[in-house]
């Protein structure tokens, strides 16, 4: 997974990544796979994690659990320790945004939650939401918002470019 990366530059903004860990990430991304959505959110926050310089990493469910510095499989177990349960994203996200202004906070999810809120509540600059469920695929843009709906690793390098060009115009 490492190789892929290549050898570029980390990100330098302060980034805040949130990984949905709740009950319905335990789904199949489609009839027809055996990959969760689980797996799926657990292989993107690895490999987010390694091109990130400055990140602090969660994973959410009813409650937010700050998870340790880990890479690699570490930090999948990691991440993996209080799978189930409901979902609060935006409880998570102002409990992420709380203590810390970051530059970004992404947040990989099904979207299936309990809670409510507003793009604002992620106190950051942009807010990415990447939903790993097959309800439907696309990027919608708007003021300090991404919202990816499906995945696939060129998450990773658009990210990275997206940033790099955008937050370069700031």
């Amino acid at each position: 997974m490492f190789k892929c990366l290549g050898n570029e530059e980390p990100l330098k903004d302060k980034i805040a990544l949130l990984v949905d860990i709740s009950g319905s990430m335990n789904s199949r991304i489609s009839g027809k796979s055996d990959i969760m959505r689980y797996d799926v959110s657990a292989g993107l926050a690895v490999l987010l994690r390694e091109i990130c310089a400055d990140i602090k990493l969660y994973s959410f469910n009813d409650k937010l659990y700050e998870i340790p510095p880990r890479r690699g499989f570490a930090l999948r177990d990691a991440i993996s320790k209080n799978v189930g349960g409901g979902t609060n994203m935006w409880e998570s996200i102002r409990g992420a945004a709380k203590n810390r202004r970051n530059r970004v906070m992404i947040v990989i999810t099904d979207e299936q939650t309990m809670d409510s809120g507003v793009y604002s509540d992620a106190n950051s600059d942009l807010l990415v939401i990447i939903n790993v469920a097959s309800y439907q695929n696309g990027v919608g843009y708007e003021k300090g918002v991404v919202h990816i709906s499906g995945w696939s690793d060129s998450i990773i390098n658009w990210i990275r470019e997206y940033l790099n060009n955008e937050f370069e115009k700031c």
